[in-house]
This record gives C-alpha cells, structure tokens and sequence, in this order.
C-alpha cells in the first residue's frame, strides 16, 4: 500500500483544490492541549 505521508500529502493536495485548509495536530497536543487546537481551529475559521 502506499505509505502514510504520500497518502497525506494525496489528500491534502485533493482537499486544497477542492478550496480546503487542512490543519494538523498531534494526538499528542489534542489530548494534552485541547483549548490551543481549538483556539487555532477558531483562529483560521474566523481568519
């Protein structure tokens, strides 16, 4: 199959043409940070 990151970098490409902004966060800083993903969610929606 093809590896994780290509298979991404795929989707993120597909999602940016379709007019998408695509964010990433670690699971790690979701489950341990959660008010500093929704406060950059909240930023680039309202940007």
């Amino acid at each position: 199959g093809e590896a994780p990151i290509a298979h991404d970098a795929k989707r993120d490409a597909f999602l940016h043409q379709q007019g998408f902004h695509v964010l990433r966060f670690s699971n790690e800083i979701v489950v341990t940070d959660i008010a500093s993903v929704v406060d950059t969610v909240l930023s680039e929606v309202l940007s």
